[in-house]
């Protein structure tokens, strides 16, 4: 797998509503974003059941693999089993030193 590249600042940062991609699917979306110079992309797609959230994510990690940081909004489960660079933990979510355990 290729290494996540290390962030640097000022960073380009996307967060995901797949519903603003009419015809086109995120995947490619972020995929040309990336493209473009976004270099961290933030899974967030609140309403998406475990098993097709994980389906997007794996595609994520695709298009953002050694390229861009990949975090998953909130969901530790599905940032692991898409092998994401990082999580977004939410103030009122799993508190961090069980995450990082």
């Amino acid at each position: 797998m290729a290494r996540a590249p290390s962030l640097s600042l000022p960073c380009l940062a996307l967060v995901t509503d797949r519903t603003l991609c009419e015809d086109a699917s995120l995947i490619d979306k972020v995929g040309q974003a990336v493209a473009g110079g976004v270099t961290m992309v933030q899974l967030r797609e609140k309403d998406l059941a475990a098993g097709a959230l994980l389906a997007l994510g794996e595609g994520l990690r695709r298009a953002t693999a050694g390229r861009a940081l990949f975090l998953v909004n909130d969901r530790l489960d599905v940032a692991l089993a898409a092998a994401a660079d990082g999580v977004h933990l939410p103030e009122n979510g799993l508190p961090a030193p069980q995450a990082r355990r």
